[in-house]
């Protein structure tokens, strides 16, 4: 599952997926009809935008990790803070945090390893959701 409220990154997100074998995306421009969406279908992987007009992706991933705990979250942002990057960690419990403009390389390697580690969690039987990070650090 994709969301921003921007068309344009999300039809860029896409066409980088397209090099993921049997990658199957979801496109939403709103966090809310994301959020119902989670409520009728399971997500490997939820990428979210930080700042978004409805809420902020810490908030939207945050309602995900209710809706579907075992979904590797992460956030993609152009106005991320070290503030940000740790609440996303310690509230929404995210696997990543990726800059905006993203090199195509680190994007395609962050969705694979959160592919991988969905799959690890699976094998284990062990829910995505325990990332955390201390303040001060």
């Amino acid at each position: 599952m994709l969301v921003d409220d921007e068309a344009l990154v999300l039809r860029s997100l896409v066409r980088s997926l397209r090099r993921m074998d049997e990658c199957i995306c979801e496109m939403y421009t709103s966090a809310p009809e994301a959020l119902n969406r989670m409520r009728t279908k399971t997500f490997d992987v939820v990428v979210s935008d930080y700042r978004m007009p409805e809420m902020s992706g810490v908030e939207f991933l945050g309602a995900a990790r209710e809706l579907q705990p075992r979904a590797v979250r992460m956030i993609l942002s152009g106005h991320a803070d070290l503030h940000a990057l740790v609440g996303a960690i310690n509230d929404a419990r995210i696997f990543q945090f990726l800059e905006k403009p993203w090199e195509e390389s680190r994007l395609m390697a962050a969705l694979s390893r959160a592919f991988e580690e969905r799959d690890r969690l699976l094998e284990e039987g062990v829910y995505a959701g325990m990332y955390r990070i201390e303040k001060g650090l």
